[in-house]
């Protein structure tokens, strides 16, 4: 299991940054999208694995 971050911003401003373990990026990534799925006030979210961004979404762009 590796140790993930996930970065929410809203309005280019950090609003939350947890530390979580999944079994794969794959994973990690899935558990962030469906974060972002759940709220609509997220701008931006990240996934980190150590110093590594692994993916970088604007959740509003998604239906673009």
């Amino acid at each position: 299991m590796e140790t993930y971050q996930i970065r929410i911003l809203k309005e280019g401003r950090e609003v939350t940054s947890q530390a979580f373990r999944q079994a794969s990026d794959y994973a990690a990534i899935r558990h962030a999208k469906s974060l972002a799925e759940q709220s609509d006030q997220i701008d931006h979210i990240e996934v980190w694995r150590g110093g590594r961004c692994l993916f970088t979404e604007n959740p509003a762009d998604r239906g673009a």
